[in-house]
Parts: structure tokens; C-alpha cells; sequence
């Protein structure tokens, strides 16, 4: 069973000047052609399939062009009544995928799997660590149509870093403006009902999987590996209970420079293949 009757669109979008912004590692902007290269080799490109680079420049002054680009490139797919996959890229990229979405569909909500909230600030400069609080705050979806599933509760939930807010500062945000968060050994137990649950709801879904949600077994080369997390067995189930769920794709903070054995690259096709079914 496919992800969808619509035919794909893969937009590669080599962004990786948000987890720069933050002070994280580097190199996702490299993802895009290592998974699209990957595809291809896979077999995993169906005929009908159309591939699309967006323009980028990837510099701290171009990044909002950049992400207005994307944010462009996904509302004309939609609009061409195709299913665009965005093969980022660090997390900031949701940003621009959901805004995107927003501008061609009525109602539309974002569940991503992932460790972090990334509701951090947006000012001075966007982050990997602030696209679902600027997606609320400037108005783009409404904030219980934000689900978040696998969050990780730091050793330290007190502790802030530099100028990052504390989680506890971060999850009390977040409760406030009522989004849903499920924490990441909730979601383990039962991966496949927590996402179907998630996009249950009638409004039209951008569904994002953040590479650093895998335990680093299975996913070394992300910007923030970290252990214990979702297996990748775990995550493929919730990526399958998602297909034909969704209207947008984005896959983001795969590293290739930070990999090893190309480990973090055979998960992301492997998670790819279980959300999107049969090419």
C-alpha cells in the first residue's frame, strides 16, 4: 500500500544554518543528496515521481529566503495536487514544510516524532530548535493541531545552556498553549496506535520524523545522537500506521558527515520506505 494515490514530489532542501544558529553540528545540509541518491539506489523512486532542488544559499543572512523558498516549493506541489516529501535539512526546515502546506490547505495540523519540543525562540535569529513555536506564535497552525511524540525528559530538566531556556521552561510553554505532547516511553509502547492517533483528527496533517528521534545505535550520524531513544524497529511501525495519513513529508537531521557505516542513512530509507509503502 502506498503513502498516498497521489503522485510524490521530492523537494531536496539542504538547510542546515538553523542547528548552526543553535551551536549544534553541522552537515545536514549534505542529507538531501545522500538520501536522494539512496532512493534511487534502493529502487524506491516509482515513475511517476517528479525531483525538485530548492534554491538555497544556506547562510545566516539568506536563511529566511531560504525558508520562503521551500515554504513556496511545497505550496505549488500541493497545489499541483501532488505529495511533496521534503528531504531536509535540520529541524528549522519543518517551519518553512508547514507554512508551505498552510498556504495552499485549509486546517492544517503537524505531528512530529522527535526527542525535543523544539519550541525554543525564535528571536533574534530562527534555529533546528524553533520551527513549532514560530509556527504557533506567528499564527500558522492552530496549537492543538501541534502533536509532539517521543519527548525526552533531559537528566537535568532544570539546567539551561547558554542562552537555551530549560525544558521544564519549554514544557510549561508548551502545556499552556495546549499542545500534545507524549513523552517518548509512552510512544514506545505502542508506536504504530500513538501516531495513528495523532493524525486522527480531521484536519489536513504535515507529518515530520527527526532522525535523532533513533537511538544512536541505529542513528550515529545526526546532529544530536543520544541513548535510549526509539528503536528502529519501534519508529517504522509509527512511520507505517502514519501512511495515507498525511498531505506533506519531511524527513530532517540526517548528517552524513557524523555517520558511520552509513548506519543513519539505511535507517532514514528504511523509516522513508515504512511511511511512504510501495514506490
Amino acid at each position: 500500500m502506498s503513502a498516498s494515490s497521489r503522485p510524490w514530489t521530492f523537494l531536496l532542501a539542504p538547510v542546515d544554518q538553523g542547528i548552526r544558529n543553535v551551536g549544534g553540528r553541522p552537515g545536514a545540509c549534505q542529507a538531501p543528496e545522500h538520501l536522494w541518491a539512496g532512493l534511487q539506489t534502493e529502487d524506491m523512486v516509482p515513475e511517476s515521481a517528479r525531483v525538485r532542488e530548492v534554491e538555497v544559499d544556506n547562510t545566516d543572512d539568506s536563511l529566511e529566503t531560504d525558508l520562503d523558498r521551500l515554504s513556496q516549493a511545497v505550496a505549488d506541489e500541493l497545489a499541483d495536487d501532488r505529495l511533496p516529501i521534503v528531504l531536509g535539512g535540520d529541524h528549522g526546515t519543518t517551519f518553512a514544510t508547514v507554512r508551505g502546506a498552510v498556504r495552499e490547505l485549509v486546517d492544517v495540523g503537524v505531528a512530529y516524532l522527535d526527542v525535543h519540543l523544539d519550541v525554543r525562540a525564535f528571536e533574534p535569529r530562527h534555529t533546528s530548535g524553533s520551527s513549532f513555536r514560530r509556527l504557533i506564535e506567528e499564527g500558522w497552525v492552530e496549537p492543538e493541531h501541534v502533536r509532539a511524540l517521543g519527548i525526552q525528559t533531559p537528566e537535568n530538566p532544570e539546567e539551561a545552556s547558554g542562552d537555551k531556556a530549560p525544558f521544564t521552561e519549554l514544557r510549561a510553554w508548551a502545556r499552556e498553549q495546549g499542545l500534545v505532547v507524549e513523552g517518548l516511553d509512552e510512544v514506545r509502547q505502542r508506536p504504530a496506535w500513538a501516531l495513528g492517533q495523532a493524525l486522527s483528527s480531521g484536519v489536513e496533517w504535515c507529518l515530520s520524523l527527526d532522525l535523532d528521534a533513533l537511538d544512536a545505535r541505529w542513528a550515529p550520524g545526526v546532529s544530536a545522537p543520544g541513548s535510549p531513544r526509539f528503536t528502529l524497529e519501534e519508529a517504522c511501525r509509527a512511520a507505517e500506521a502514519a501512511r495515507g495519513g498525511y498531505r506533506v513529508l519531511d524527513v530532517v537531521e540526517y548528517s552524513p558527515p557524523l555517520d558511520e557505516d552509513e548506519r543513519t542513512l539505511d535507517s532514514c530509507l528504511q523509516l522513508l520506505a515504512a511511511a511512504l509503502g510501495e514506490a
